[in-house]
């Protein structure tokens, strides 16, 4: 049953997320302090050329150390998910891409959070361009590289480290191929 909400405060902003504290009061008379984050919604591109996937290493601070994920980032406030995709890619990449396909969206933490991803997918053919890389400030070092299907399965069941948006993320791409 739902509870019913007694209070609700920011209790903590940052650049990508804040944080909310709701008191809320269950039917059975029990009171329950809860936190959810409100963070920037985000796109995932995976993107295939000759039966690889691109992919970048990308330096994650909670991690302390190096991770293997598809190209994402936030989606800026006002900006439609399909341009911030396109954005992202290019931005991690160097790849400019016509089009992309959406493949689904989720929620990553719903129990503690109300930030949802969307996965795009797009294989270059003939309709894209290479440009250089335009990474952020904070993301010096970023490599992309492209790992066929075999190396991307092992990854999702041998990686100790590995983010369950890419673990998401190469599920669908797996379920994609099957059904081609």
């Amino acid at each position: 049953m739902k509870p019913k909400e007694i209070s609700s405060k920011t209790v903590f902003t940052s650049p990508y997320f804040t944080v909310e504290e709701k008191m809320l009061l269950y039917p059975n008379g029990y009171e329950h302090k809860y936190y959810v984050e409100h963070g920037n919604d985000f796109v995932v591109v995976v993107c295939e050329k000759d039966g690889k996937f691109l992919m970048v290493n990308q330096y994650r601070v909670p991690l302390g150390g190096i991770s293997l994920e598809f190209p994402a980032g936030g989606i800026k406030d006002g900006e439609e998910k399909e341009v911030a995709a396109k954005r992202e890619l290019l931005e991690e990449t160097g790849y400019k891409v016509k089009e992309l396909v959406l493949l689904g969206s989720i929620r990553p933490l719903i129990a503690r959070s109300d930030t949802k991803g969307f996965l795009f997918y797009t294989k270059l053919e003939n309709e894209y361009e290479q440009e250089e890389q335009k990474l952020d400030p904070s993301e010096l070092g970023l490599k992309a590289r492209w790992v066929d299907m075999d190396e991307l399965e092992l990854t999702m069941f041998e990686c100790e480290d590995l983010d369950s948006i890419t673990v998401w993320a190469i599920f669908m791409t797996v379920q994609k191929q099957a059904r081609r």
